[in-house]
């Protein structure tokens, strides 16, 4: 997600719970921490969290974990395609 997109979230939560305020180092902490993330499944998740929930969400809620494969995985996977297993 890009700053533009990440305030479009921010802007969401602030105007549906009051005591949530976007500030610029919010905005650049967001952002970096949900670079990853596809906009709108962050949006989705948001939507659903102002809908089940008292409090403003935090960037855990609303991110989808992201897994990555170790080196054995990746390794093991080459292997698998170097013989035409995969």
């Amino acid at each position: 997600m890009n700053k533009e997109q990440v305030y479009e979230v921010l802007a969401l939560i602030s105007d549906n719970y009051h005591s949530f305020d976007i500030t610029q180092r919010k905005i650049d902490n967001w952002a970096n921490l949900l670079s990853d993330q596809n906009p709108a499944s962050v949006m989705q998740k948001a939507e659903r969290h102002i809908l089940n929930e008292k409090f403003p969400p935090t960037i855990a809620e609303i991110r989808t974990p992201v897994f990555k494969k170790s080196h054995d995985q990746i390794e093991h996977e080459k292997m698998l395609k170097e013989n035409g297993l995969l």
